[in-house]
């Protein structure tokens, strides 16, 4: 009872078991009724024995200008982030062809618990949109386009736009330190986060100082006990990553995005230049680094109350 069978095309949970008949409960609440004559002649797969251990395959292409070696990369950290996908047996990763449109990857994740499967499936295709966002890595539509328009006419993206913005809106950044900042190359990068990605983890170096473009993140800290603690929730406009201030400093906090997450990882280069620049700027952030960091040692030394 209770183990998953595919019989031909159904796959079930087995429910109810007699001297004639099996009965499986599909994904759709369906009970479909298996004669123990046709199980007899041997035509299934028991996803639950011997072992519950279970390996789910998927296909993803990605462009031609993506290093191989850094789509894996890519593959397998975001498989290891996922809740449910186990690190032993590691997933694996290989090139399947090379496609019509894309350098197409197979890449094999193991589970325990095949009744989790279609929940650990759909997080993990959705984390993938998201690192491939992250590390600019470009998933090809399946189709062949032809446009004609006028190259000179289109209007240049200008990546940083969105970043300026949001910095106009920040009473200690304002025009003056937007301008500064579009005269920088290289001033930063965008990143996306799906909801419950890890930003990054206590320990873990940081890039930069990242500005919440949009989404919503939690900083958690882990205290005496081993349980995590959340210190604060910050929004569109917020810092996080201070940190970086500090030189060869690791992060002491971690991130997580409470929902969807876009923000800017300014270059600590840049944000050297715009402290100097403007006095009012160190201030805060000096005051945000020390509220911070009385916030983590209170964090970490708070006990569970019960």
């Amino acid at each position: 009872m209770g183990d998953w069978l595919q019989v031909g095309e159904t796959i079930g949970k087995v429910i109810k078991v007699n001297w004639r008949s099996v009965y499986l409960q599909t994904r759709d609440q369906d009970s479909v009724v298996i004669p123990n004559s046709i199980l007899a002649q041997g035509n299934f797969t028991n996803y639950n024995r011997p072992t519950p251990l279970h390996v789910e395959r998927f296909l993803f292409g990605f462009s031609y200008d993506d290093p191989p070696n850094k789509v894996i990369r890519v593959l397998k950290e975001t498989a290891l982030a996922t809740p449910g996908i186990l690190k032993e047996p590691s997933p694996w990763v290989r090139v399947e062809n090379y496609a019509d449109f894309s350098i197409v990857y197979q890449i094999g994740l193991f589970i325990d618990n095949y009744e989790t499967m279609l929940n650990i499936r759909n997080d993990f295709v959705i984390r993938i949109w998201y690192a491939a966002k992250r590390y600019h890595l470009t998933i090809p539509y399946p189709i062949q386009t032809e446009y004609q328009m006028n190259v000179a006419e289109m209007p240049k993206a200008n990546p940083m736009q969105q970043v300026t913005e949001v910095m106009r809106s920040l009473p200690n950044f304002g025009n003056v330190a937007a301008e500064r900042f579009i005269e920088e190359e290289n001033a930063s990068n965008i990143r996306y986060y799906a909801q419950g990605e890890w930003v990054f983890a206590e320990g873990e170096r940081i890039l930069g100082l990242y500005l919440i473009l949009n989404g919503h993140a939690t900083i958690l800290v882990r205290n005496n006990q081993g349980e995590n603690q959340e210190i604060a929730c910050l929004g569109k406009g917020e810092f996080f990553g201070e940190k970086i201030l500090l030189t060869g400093e690791c992060s002491d906090v971690s991130v997580i995005a409470l929902d969807d997450l876009e923000v800017a990882v300014l270059s600590p280069e840049v944000v050297a230049t715009l402290l100097e620049q403007m006095p009012r700027l160190s201030q805060e952030f000096s005051e945000l680094l020390e509220t911070r960091r009385k916030e983590v040692i209170k964090a970490k030394n708070k006990t569970q109350e019960f």
